[in-house]
């Protein structure tokens, strides 16, 4: 079947014509493409599943990242999983896909081999699935081969139809199209808002052929509310017909103008505009170029101190600023004029504003001291204190700044003096912040 033609349904439906099961009518097709024999195919598949245990089972030693910014959450994942009364939040099969999921993807982050499917960035979800599958289902080592194989198609449906680069894509592309793969999906929910064009809060449902569109529509009709925002459903549909008819040549131009942009940039100096020099095939496999972060700690300013100033001064909104880092996301709807604008306010905020960066402070990441589940911490008795009282005590809410998102602390997590000198820091700097029932975060919450 040509490329262009490839459909999931077509294949499902040739199976059944076939009176085969999918992976049946798959396996031989497999093989004739890549000119080996069934067996041998079986046999490469039955590899990839080794790598992808050997890889969960390295995760799951607590392995770090060379940084130190990622790793040990698959293990901690699996010693609270462990703990009575933890799965019913998931249950059994759920928590150990993604503890699964969790290892191999810190595995990657440590440098180690995975099996990329279909990409570094989403190389958890096929094997967490899988393995979880084998544990409690005792699927054999060729079932899981012959699985491999059929997401190995539904794969290559997405890779013609649609794409698995996130650069093409936007946000759901690799971990979606890896979920797709691992599930056979007959449901999936798009987001369109970023990548697609369409305004903020729409996305899209897509539905297999196994499922009727009518029982969708009556569930739906059960669970949302009746009145609906045709102003959101106008734009997607907008959004999807551009797509359609114009989408790759215009996706084309914007990774051309970002690309321009991190030239610019870079030019202007004192801001460094993270590109393709950091893919080495090893620790940085890919990158997506429509995303333009820049890092700003070298001109004296923090990320969300040149966000602010960008808003607020040059009508400039970008995605977000952090401690030492802004992002610029950049969609079809952006134009070239709107690149130039970004980067004449960058050079010009570089030279107003610029100082020695005494002060400034880099470590964006902390590690925790867990001291409690985040379960037993949320739901325990608590108290409140002001924030400098609460050194060393377990707080039971969570702190973060939004975005990224990323919490400073979590429930269940030791309050040290690090942490706090970085909460106040961040306020400072005008972080936003979310999380605690404080919304001035003067006090905390912790276990009473």
């Amino acid at each position: 079947m040509a490329n262009d033609k490839i459909s999931l349904n077509a294949l499902i439906e040739e199976a059944e014509a076939a009176k085969l099961s999918l992976n049946a009518y798959l396996l031989p097709q497999s093989a004739a493409e890549l000119e080996i024999t069934e067996e041998e195919l079986l046999a490469k598949m039955a590899q990839m599943l080794k790598v992808m245990e050997e890889a969960a089972a390295y995760g799951l030693t607590g392995v770090r990242s060379h940084s130190g910014l990622t790793g040990g959450s698959a293990l901690k994942l699996q010693n609270a999983a462990a703990q009575p009364g933890f799965n019913k939040l998931l249950g059994a099969l759920a928590t150990d896909a993604v503890t699964y999921a969790l290892a191999v993807s810190e595995c990657n982050a440590a440098m180690g081999r995975i099996v990329a499917a279909p990409t570094a960035g989403a190389a958890g979800v096929l094997p967490g699935v899988l393995l979880a599958l084998k544990k409690h289902c005792n699927l054999t080592e060729e079932q899981l081969a012959r699985a491999l194989v059929v997401a190995g198609q539904i794969g290559l449906v997405i890779a013609a139809r649609a794409s698995l680069a996130g650069a093409v894509g936007g946000c759901q592309a690799e971990c979606g199209s890896a979920a797709a793969m691992a599930a056979g999906a007959d449901m999936a929910s798009v987001s369109m808002h970023k990548s697609g064009g369409s305004l903020t809060q729409s996305s899209l449902l897509l539905i297999g052929p196994n499922v009727h569109p009518g029982y969708v529509r009556q569930i739906i009709n059960l669970t949302q509310t009746t009145s609906g925002s045709y102003l959101l459903m106008s734009s997607l549909d907008i959004s999807r017909r551009n797509l359609a008819q114009r989408g790759r040549q215009v996706f084309h131009q914007v990774a051309d103008m970002a690309e321009y942009a991190r030239e610019e940039i870079n030019a202007v100096g004192g801001y460094y505009a993270f590109g393709k020099e950091l893919c080495n095939g090893d620790s940085v496999f890919d990158f997506d170029t429509t995303k333009l972060s820049v890092h700003t700690l070298d001109i004296g300013l923090a990320g969300i101190e040149v966000y602010d100033i960008l808003r607020d001064e040059y009508d400039i909104q970008i995605e977000f600023g952090d401690i030492g880092n802004i992002l610029a996301y950049l969609s079809i709807g952006d134009r070239p004029q709107e690149v130039e604008r970004l980067v004449s306010a960058l050079a010009e905020i570089k030279r107003r504003y610029r100082t020695d960066g005494s002060g400034l402070l880099s470590q964006e990441y902390i590690d925790p001291v867990v001291a409690a589940s985040p379960q037993e911490a949320f739901y325990a008795p608590k108290k409140s204190l002001p924030l400098r009282e609460t050194e060393g005590m377990v707080c039971s809410e969570f702190v973060m700044c939004y975005p990224p998102g990323i919490p400073i602390l979590a429930p269940g997590e030791r309050i040290t003096k690090e942490i706090l000198n970085y909460i106040e820091y961040a306020k400072a700097k005008g972080c936003s912040m979310t999380g605690p029932e404080d919304p001035e975060i003067l006090h905390l919450n912790v276990l009473a």
